[in-house]
């Protein structure tokens, strides 16, 4: 660990070696996130919500780096294609059809095309790869993280359009497991009023719409589902947030992505050397782009969070416990991508 700025953050760079099988990957995710265990919900483990994804019937998808050369690639799944993030980390047409026809011909695996945010340049090379995608698969779902290219698959039918986890509307604050814990109880403390009087400052418990407020998304609402499936766009990403989900509509269906936390996106990605003082480096050099991973620590916050090119993530392994309540059909896997 090296601290480097005057905040309280600690950062250091992680390497982890990649899990090779199925099993190992499930152990990962049990087993190698550090949650504060003050911190921890239920006493559902992961593996236990494991087994009931399984009696549920759930699919079982992958992330798959596509800057990282591997043959690790299982056979008859659903990989996760692309970058959420950064339109700069697309990959190009040519190597997309290379690997699309790789895993139709050897891995009869299906695929999706994870797409970011976009400018006007983005979508067109955004569409570009999808129509080079779709001549050589007979499907492709593409999740959209940029309402325009949303907007556009749907009204003109190209592939089957998904609502990204950008779009979701989560809050992945992981600072609101504090908020939502009827545990944390934080002493109370004096402070001095504007007007020279001191009080004391003592916590308020949430309502349960409140917690209610915090484990939703936008996309659970009467209208927005209406419109969405008026669309042909029937299914929607979620993260796998710290607080908890709870999901009041049915007749939709979701994605969990576990147990990477995706919390908030950066326009430009630092400079080299994690030196925020500098100009950052956009846009980055595609595949030779620094993929280091930054992990960021402070006592004050119930998990740690690390960036990964432009984005800021945490990990949160445990399945929700009302999982065999929630409309989620498929559980995407992103810790350890299979390409790393």
């Amino acid at each position: 660990m090296i601290p480097i700025n005057s905040h309280g953050l600690i950062w250091f760079i992680s390497t982890q070696t990649q899990p090779t099988t199925k099993i190992e990957r499930i152990h990962l995710l049990a087993g190698n996130f550090h949650i504060k265990k003050k911190y921890r919900q239920h006493p559902c483990t992961f593996m236990d919500a494991f087994l009931c994804a399984i009696m549920k019937n759930i699919e079982y998808a992958y992330w798959y780096d596509w800057r990282k050369k591997t043959e690790n690639i299982p056979k008859d799944v659903r990989l996760y294609y692309g970058h959420e993030t950064c339109e700069h980390l697309l990959p190009h047409q040519h190597t997309a059809s290379e690997f699309a026809k790789y895993i139709s011909d050897h891995r009869s695996s299906k695929l999706c095309l994870v797409t970011p945010f976009l400018t006007d340049a983005g979508i067109q090379k955004a569409l570009k790869l999808i129509d080079c995608l779709l001549t050589v698969l007979y499907e492709l779902e593409v999740i959209c993280s940029d309402w325009g290219l949303l907007y556009y698959l749907s009204r003109h039918k190209i592939g089957t359009p998904v609502v990204g986890r950008l779009l979701a509307g989560q809050i992945s604050d992981p600072r609101i497991l504090r908020i939502v814990d009827d545990n944390h109880t934080p002493e109370p403390r004096k402070i001095r009023h504007v007007n020279g009087h001191h009080c004391v400052l003592k916590r308020k418990m949430p309502s349960n719409a409140l917690k209610q407020h915090y484990k939703s998304c936008s996309i659970d609402k009467h209208e927005t589902i209406s419109f969405l499936t008026d669309s042909g766009i029937h299914r929607c990403e979620l993260n796998n947030v710290a607080q908890g989900i709870e999901l009041n509509l049915s007749g939709y269906t979701y994605s969990l992505h576990v147990p990477e936390v995706l919390v908030s996106v950066m326009r430009r990605c630092p400079g080299d050397g994690e030196n925020l003082n500098q100009e950052a480096v956009c846009p980055c050099p595609g595949i030779n782009s620094n993929q280091k991973i930054v992990w960021w620590c402070h006592h004050d916050l119930p998990v740690d969070l690390f960036r990964h090119d432009n984005a800021l993530y945490y990990q949160w392994p445990e399945l929700p416990a009302n999982l065999d309540r929630l409309p989620i059909d498929r559980i995407v896997f992103n810790a350890e991508n299979i390409g790393s």
